[in-house]
């Protein structure tokens, strides 16, 4: 699944960065003819507040359908999280966030810069993970 994600706003300190995304790019493209289960289109604020030694990341989105491609329910409405690191242990994360529908609960953690891996509980009981190669453009 390819996703692109577009910084429109960088985050500063009185403001959110805004992001738009599209999710499982070849379903939009009609190059692929898998199930649409992953595809969704979104836009998403983020800001970041520094606690002593911790960062806490707030996150609040909306995903929506577009053109002619459905999506599952877990991606339509509003979703959001939070995110507490320490600066300790910058790269790794935990987590805890509502998908449209599910809590999710989990630990993430970005090795090397790119490969980026998440373990949780969605729904908080059901084991959830995934895992990402990311390249900035």
């Amino acid at each position: 699944m390819m996703t692109f994600r577009f910084r429109l706003l960088k985050e500063r300190k009185m403001r959110p960065a805004l992001v738009v995304g599209l999710q499982d790019i070849t379903r939009y493209l009609k190059l692929s003819s898998t199930a649409s289960n992953y595809a969704a289109l979104y836009a998403v604020g983020t800001k970041s507040f520094k606690v002593r030694k911790w960062l806490l990341k707030t996150t609040l989105g909306y995903g929506f359908e577009f053109g002619e491609v459905r999506t599952l329910e877990d991606y339509r409405g509003f979703f959001g999280g939070i995110e507490l690191a320490h600066e300790k242990l910058p790269n790794t994360s935990f987590m805890l966030e509502h998908d449209s529908y599910h809590p999710i609960a989990g630990v993430s953690h970005l090795f090397f810069k790119r490969f980026h891996v998440m373990v949780g509980l969605w729904d908080l009981n059901k084991l959830t993970w995934g895992l990402n190669y990311r390249h900035p453009l």
